[in-house]
């Protein structure tokens, strides 16, 4: 009964040392790994907003760009060589491409006939009503795109400031006064103290 009165009396007096209080970090400051914890914030988002049913199809999407695209490189191809071959010229262009492509203006600074011949050729091909069939839904998948990306710079930006918010309640829930971006700096530690706070900062952020 005696030494419980003892420690009855000894409590306030532990608590006014601040016996109970949560113990302060052996340094004042700490530093994280800012690539890493921006990594996990934005994981940590994605996961809780995905893309909207429109533009989930991402791999499927750029797969099928690549094809059109291809496709309107064949169908142009086709295009300007059976324009070349139903005229004269034309067929001398495509017996002898580079001699044709690469001749200087005449005197009189008119084209040769045969660059003439191609870029009416050319021209006709962008004209043609299947290119401009596949350069429209190209188009659309480009669009596609446009919003991905607007939507990936949104949810950074959300990641930035989910990342400084969570780094900031972490730090005052464990005593820090300063935290810096990185390590590459940190060449002397005199306590060999832990300094770096990324997983806590990940720890918390994920659990928040």
């Amino acid at each position: 009964m005696k030494t419980c009165k003892i420690l009855l009396l000894c409590l306030p007096l532990l608590g006014c040392n601040g016996y109970f209080e949560k113990k302060a970090p052996s340094l004042p400051w700490a530093v994280i790994k800012k690539g890493e914890a921006m990594t996990a914030a934005q994981e940590r988002l994605r996961q809780a907003n995905p893309y909207p049913a429109a533009l989930a199809n991402v791999t499927e999407d750029r797969k099928n760009r690549n094809l059109l695209q291809r496709q309107v490189s064949d169908v142009r191809k086709i295009s300007v060589d059976r324009c070349l071959a139903s005229t004269p010229r034309g067929q001398d262009l495509r017996a002898n491409p580079t001699a044709s492509i690469t001749a200087i203006r005449s005197s009189d600074g008119a084209l040769p006939a045969e660059i003439v011949v191609a870029m009416r050729c050319n021209k006709a091909a962008d004209s043609d009503q299947l290119v401009l069939d596949l350069q429209a839904r190209i188009a659309g998948l480009d669009s596609l795109e446009d919003q991905r990306r607007r939507f990936d710079q949104d949810l950074a930006k959300k990641a930035e400031q989910a990342l400084l918010s969570a780094t900031e309640n972490y730090a005052t829930s464990n005593g820090y006064q300063l935290v810096i971006a990185g390590d590459a700096s940190i060449v002397f530690n005199r306590n060999k103290a832990v300094v770096d706070v990324t997983a806590g900062v990940i720890e918390y952020l994920n659990a928040h």
